[in-house]
């Protein structure tokens, strides 16, 4: 694989995906410089991004994150309080303001651009978004028609609480623009898989994350039922330490305990239940929960069957009304639920880890360089390339 520059903001989130991109990234080739606040020094980063690469370049590909290609939107008072509540860093907020100069460095390069969307939330994107995308990337890593629906295509969407601020210019973007798409969805690391067999975890039942609907749906009728729930190390709480202004989720500490409690909670159920909301969002609980080696139950997300699940073979789809009997029938037999679990988890291994994730990456990326990426469609748990039948913008082969 060709050298590859990495534009972005150092900063840690509590989703893991912001941390393991740097990862995934690093795997797809053995060249990777990384540059923007918090990667170099604020000296070199002053220096700006052209002296850079006639320092550390040339490079065939460069690879943004939201953080470079939306810096336009970091301006005012408030975007530092934004980023002390929100992330964990080092660098002085001053860098920040850097960011801009980076983008509009980025845009002049004469290489193969990426921008990554994997953390983006794809119903909320402004039409000045979408405009920004198309004239700063060739190629856009996110969800694309196969993981997205229009809002008319949702029932009862009103149900969510954020349904007020649902619009589909991504959708209307993506369905139109199959060819520029790097399909990719979340994944997960080595480090997240557990094999303590069903029968040994402690409590029947673990509903983790936001409360969409299905899922406040699902503790209502779990709860009534007298279900028992893992809850993990739930202590020290979020909402409390933000209200006292301690900025919780700007500590790595903080955030490092935030996501070994969320693990500790699938680790300790036998059957978890998620749900992409109303929207179907391809959520990383869906490549966790098997992962931890808990039953995954769910409320399908866009895409479920060609990303590999299977009901009732590696996943159990279900109302929330319902979980209450359906528990009941799976813990009479925990030795052949047992083998559900295994095949989630075997999927998972398989299709959804950061390896996979890297190898689909380079994949997408060695065929853009040479002009023969087209999209992509997924079958049974793998990322297929499209064969020619769309026109693409070909690389004019130039490096920076």
């Amino acid at each position: 694989m060709k050298r590859i520059l990495y534009l972005d903001v150092d900063v840690t989130y509590c989703n893991p995906t912001r941390t393991l991109l740097r990862r995934l990234v690093s795997q797809v080739s053995d060249e990777v410089c990384f540059f923007g606040p918090g990667y170099v020094s604020s000296d070199t980063l002053a220096l700006g991004l052209p002296a850079f690469i006639a320092n550390h370049g040339p490079f065939d590909i460069v690879f943004a994150t939201e953080h470079i290609a939306f810096s336009e939107d970091y301006i005012g008072p408030d975007v530092g309080e934004v980023f002390r509540r929100n992330y964990a860093f080092r660098f002085p907020l001053v860098d920040l303001k850097r960011c801009r100069e980076i983008l509009g460095d980025f845009q002049k390069l004469p290489v193969l651009k990426v921008v990554s969307l994997l953390e983006s939330d794809y119903y909320n994107f402004r039409v000045e978004h979408i405009d920004r995308l198309k004239v700063t990337a060739d190629f856009l890593v996110g969800w694309d028609e196969n993981f997205v629906r229009q809002k008319s295509q949702v029932v009862n969407l009103s149900s969510e609480a954020f349904a007020p601020r649902v619009n589909d210019n991504w959708v209307e973007f993506v369905c139109s623009h199959r060819e520029r798409m790097i399909p990719l969805v979340h994944f997960v690391s080595d480090d997240e898989f557990d094999y303590t067999a069903l029968a040994h975890r402690p409590a029947d039942w673990c509903v983790p994350g936001t409360a969409y609907d299905a899922r406040r749906r699902a503790r209502t009728a779990l709860v009534k039922a007298g279900a028992i729930f893992s809850r993990g190390k739930s202590f020290p709480f979020a909402a409390i330490l933000t209200r006292f202004g301690l900025r919780p989720f700007s500590r790595p500490w903080f955030i490092s305990h935030y996501q070994s409690s969320f693990r500790e909670e699938i680790r300790g159920a036998r059957f978890a239940f998620t749900c992409g909301s109303r929207l179907g969002f391809p959520i990383r609980k869906f490549f966790e929960i098997p992962a931890l080696g808990s039953v995954l139950i769910c409320a399908p997300c866009n895409g479920f069957d060609a990303l590999g699940f299977r009901d009732g073979e590696n996943a159990f789809v279900c109302e929330p009304e319902a979980l209450p009997a359906l528990g009941r029938r799976l813990t009479a037999d925990l030795d052949a639920v047992q083998n559900v679990a295994n095949a989630g988890r075997d999927l998972v291994g398989k299709c959804h880890t950061l390896a996979a994730r890297a190898a689909q990456l380079k994949m997408a990326l060695e065929l853009a360089l040479a002009g023969r990426w087209y999209g992509a469609e997924w079958r049974n748990g793998e990322m297929i390339p499209l064969p020619e039948n769309v026109s693409v913008r070909k690389n004019n082969g130039n490096r920076a």
